[in-house]
């Protein structure tokens, strides 16, 4: 979280301090809002006779980790 908010500070900077790099990010913002706003239909089967031993997920994106905990 600290580097996200650092990088924004220096992204928000640099555009107040130059309009032509602001409008690349402001179009590179878009796009990107474009991607994440996509929605993706998952499905898993777990079926027949198959033997989970620990957990089973289910998700679409990921943007970061997962962590189930220790074994």
């Amino acid at each position: 979280a600290g580097q996200a908010e650092e990088i924004t500070g220096i992204l928000v900077d640099r555009a107040a301090a130059d309009p032509a790099f602001a409008g690349e990010l402001a179009a590179w913002a878009q796009e990107t809002a474009k991607v994440v706003r996509q929605s993706h239909d998952v499905s898993n089967v777990v079926s027949g006779e198959a033997r989970i031993q620990g957990s089973v997920i289910q998700a679409g994106d990921v943007f970061g980790s997962i962590n189930l905990g220790p074994r």
